[in-house]
């Protein structure tokens, strides 16, 4: 998968769980990785995909409290 697609998927992934990444923002979570000494940018967002992944997951298997959740912002 080249970094378009990855970049494309994550987006497509961030606009579907949103709500569950709260406090966690892209951003957050690479200023993170950096701080404990990993440097590789395309690792970082791998595993961001990674983490999103499996909140989409997550979401899938819980439908029903994903549902109250929305209803909550």
């Amino acid at each position: 998968m080249d970094s378009a697609e990855i970049e494309l998927e994550i987006e497509e992934l961030h606009r579907e769980v949103g709500i569950a990444l709260f406090p966690w923002t892209r951003e957050s979570f690479t200023e993170d990785k950096i701080k404990r000494g990993e440097t590789d940018m395309q690792e970082i967002t791998r595993e961001w995909l990674s983490w999103l992944r499996s909140v989409k997951s997550e979401k899938d298997r819980n439908t029903d409290v994903w549902r109250k959740m929305r209803n909550w912002d």
